[in-house]
C-alpha cells in the first residue's frame, strides 16, 4: 500500500475521519497498538525470509514498531527526564 492510500484507509477502518494533525490521534489508535506491532514484525519477518531485498529497501517496512516498543518499555519505568 502507498502511503498517499494510507489515509483513505484508515479513515475506513477507524470509522472516523483520519487527519495526520488530529492530536487525538494516539488515543483513537492505542487500542490496536498491539497488532499493529504484531503485523509489522510479521510483515518485517516475510521480508527477510525471502532474502532477494537489502533490508533498506523493503517495501512496506518502516521498523517504527521497535521504536514505538522502546517508548513502552520507557513509560514501564516512569518519565524520561
Amino acid at each position: 500500500m502507498s502511503r498517499t492510500e494510507f489515509p483513505r484507509r484508515l479513515t475506513k477502518l477507524m470509522g472516523i475521519r483520519y487527519e495526520k494533525s488530529d492530536e487525538n490521534i494516539y488515543s483513537h489508535l492505542r487500542d490496536r497498538q498491539s497488532d499493529a506491532i504484531r503485523n509489522a514484525k510479521h510483515l518485517l519477518k516475510a521480508l527477510q525470509a525471502r532474502g532477494d531485498i537489502p533490508e533498506r529497501n523493503f517495501n512496506p517496512s518502516t521498523n517504527v514498531h521497535e521504536l514505538v516498543e522502546f517508548l513502552n518499555e520507557l513509560c514501564e519505568f516512569g518519565p524520561v527526564e
